[in-house]
């Protein structure tokens, strides 16, 4: 989806979803950046980004600054929080805040940092979300590693 500009620099043409914030459950660093390269190459990317990580010392700021999917992204922030870092717990502090950080979001849409959304995932979910007024939840099909069929 990137296409060639007259003076030769990539353009990046993907749809971005400024209704969606991705939030992402993370326990290490290590694991964001593949996250973040799927994120970048899919058909149609979050708005927002908010990655949910323990109180450690790995520096996932490093890992958000220097990836390409950043100066797509309205919003990144990074949410320290006690103890183990689960997609629901990662939700749920996202919704307690009052900062203004879900302004606008009418999609949350739940990640781990070593889950891989298929290029078209966000696609696929919201097209459903939006196929009727009584959709109240979307989920993709979970795989693991071990049976990924």
């Amino acid at each position: 989806m990137t296409q060639q500009s007259a003076t030769g620099a990539e353009s990046d043409h993907r749809t971005v979803a400024r209704d969606v914030l991705a939030v992402v459950a993370v326990t290490r660093a290590a694991d964001l950046n593949e996250l973040l390269d799927r994120l970048a190459r899919a058909t149609r990317i979050p708005g927002r980004l908010v990655v949910v990580a323990p109180e450690v010392d790995d520096d996932l700021g490093a890992v958000l600054g220097a990836h390409r999917l950043r100066s797509r992204l309205a919003v990144v922030r990074v949410l320290r929080i006690k103890g183990e870092v689960t997609p629901a717990r990662a939700a749920m502090t996202v919704l307690e805040r009052t900062d203004g950080l879900t302004d606008g979001t009418r999609f949350l849409w739940l990640l781990s940092a070593d889950c891989r959304p298929a290029a078209t995932a966000l696609d696929t979910l919201l097209r459903a979300s939006r196929s009727g007024r009584s959709v109240a939840v979307t989920a993709p099909k979970v795989r693991t590693g071990a049976a990924p069929k």
